[in-house]
């Protein structure tokens, strides 16, 4: 069930992403109402910040950092994976993560490792 209450603002990247995967849907089932800009990253954490986001999504470290300056609360294109395991909508985050990986997109492997480890697949 989506949490229709909360207003999610995402970036590009974690489109891209889920999108490799064909899992772009997630983000609508686990999250209900997402805004995502047509801008650069600074202008997504503008746009959080005019809107009250509860939520961004965003995976690139520096956009993360600047995030977490501004007192935003923020997840991953890894951290959507884990909520969706956790709810139900997929069965397993790791095969999505080899596929993510196969398709070019390069996560740390301490990154990995906790994602997986929080969601019980090691």
């Amino acid at each position: 069930m989506p949490e229709k209450a909360r207003l999610v603002v995402v970036n590009t990247t974690p489109i891209i992403v889920l999108s490799l995967i064909g899992k772009l849907d997630l983000l609508h089932l686990l999250y209900g109402q997402v805004v995502a800009p047509p801008s650069v990253q600074a202008e997504v954490l503008a746009l959080a910040l005019e809107l009250n986001a509860d939520l961004v999504i965003v995976d690139e470290r520096l956009a993360r950092l600047h995030a977490k300056r501004l007192g935003l609360t923020l997840t991953g294109s890894l951290g959507v994976l884990l909520r969706a395991k956790q709810l139900g909508h997929v069965k397993a985050v790791a095969p999505l993560i080899r596929r993510l990986r196969q398709g070019g997109i390069h996560l740390s492997d301490m990154v990995v490792a906790q994602v997986l480890a929080l969601a019980d697949e090691i």
